[in-house]
């Protein structure tokens, strides 16, 4: 590994599931500052209410949508098989905006522009299908024990 700065070091541990020498304050940072969410709250009446998701609540849906098991997934999508890697979910811009509420799949198009910008996320299409990766994944979803 090259000379990292310590934050590319501990993006670099966390993605690969790799210790990393950190001070003890920007350990407990990393590690204690999180939760745990259950996908599952996807199902509850809150999430699922008719008003529309703001960028925040559009944000944790695509964390919450990626696939978070290691390995490659094959999905068979409009005639095509696509894989999917840790980190990666399919979704059409149409798809986004029913699912969001949004008025229009522009609305979509700029968040997810919005989002690579930031870094985010990357999007590309595949044999015509959207697959969206999000950066630094590790970061939010560590690696599951097996």
């Amino acid at each position: 590994m090259n000379k990292l700065t310590q934050r590319e070091g501990l993006e670099y541990a966390l993605e690969n599931n790799e210790e990393f020498q950190v001070s003890e304050s920007k350990y407990k940072q990393y590690r204690t500052n999180f939760f745990p969410l259950n996908r599952s709250v996807q199902d509850d009446n809150l999430w699922t209410s008719k008003e529309p998701f703001d960028r925040r609540s559009a944000w944790l849906d695509l964390l919450m949508g990626a696939k978070y098991t290691t390995g490659t997934k094959k999905e068979y999508i409009d005639g095509r098989i696509v894989e999917i890697k840790r980190g990666q979910l399919v979704r059409s811009y149409r798809f986004l905006q029913k699912r969001w509420r949004w008025k229009s799949t522009w609305k979509v198009q700029n968040f997810l522009k919005y989002l690579e910008k930031d870094g985010k996320t990357v999007h590309q299409r595949v044999q015509g299908i959207t697959v969206i990766t999000i950066c630094n994944y590790a970061r939010y979803n560590k690696v599951p024990k097996s």
